[in-house]
């Protein structure tokens, strides 16, 4: 039988987020102080308003640190990969050949916001699209804000499928549905 959350529910479930964002943003807290100030208060509502036993806490705390390991894997290789490219000179490589091919602006906004950075969301993931697709725009006149907001609305569609679908295998281990079931509304955000 499923159980429909409450607000409530979803209130008391966002505290752990909310007192990070609070923290950093309210406080100046960096996300050293935060993040483990979030974590306990996730363990407390987890354990106190949600029942939460000692060994579901347990589990819950190692899969986290299994998951996290997985994802760090990734942010490394992709990491490595950035600054392969980078060095090699493919960065400035790009720019130059994308400029030989148009002045369009809104053709380059959508050559490299959308599908290049889209190639670098399958290729690496976890941020590197928007890493390197902004500087990109920025060489080609786009303003700072411009930049940042295509690449990162670029590769927020790509995010989900991308990077060996870490992403979308997250999301069905966090929600226990069938990636059948999640896989349109994935495609549909």
């Amino acid at each position: 039988m499923t159980m429909e959350p409450s607000i409530v529910n979803i209130i008391i479930a966002a505290l752990p987020i909310l007192v990070v964002l609070v923290l950093m943003l309210g406080f100046r807290l960096g996300a050293i102080k935060a993040g483990p100030a979030g974590w306990l208060v996730s363990l407390l509502v987890a354990g106190l308003l949600f029942g939460a036993g000692t060994k579901l806490l347990w589990q819950a705390q190692l899969r986290a640190a299994l998951l996290a390991v997985y994802v760090l894997y990734i942010i490394w290789a992709a990491l490595l990969f950035y600054h392969l490219v980078s060095e090699a000179g493919a960065i400035d490589a790009i720019g130059r050949g994308l400029s030989s091919l148009t002045t369009d602006r809104v053709l380059v906004a959508l050559l490299l916001g959308w599908g290049f950075g889209s190639f670098l969301q399958g290729a690496s993931g976890f941020g590197v699209p928007a890493a390197v697709v902004a500087p990109l725009l920025i060489g080609f006149g786009f303003t700072a804000i411009q930049a940042v907001v295509i690449a990162l609305v670029g590769h927020a569609w790509a995010v989900t499928f991308g990077s060996l679908a870490s992403s979308f295998l997250a999301l069905i281990a966090a929600t226990g549905r069938s990636g059948t079931e999640l896989a349109p509304w994935s495609a549909f955000m």
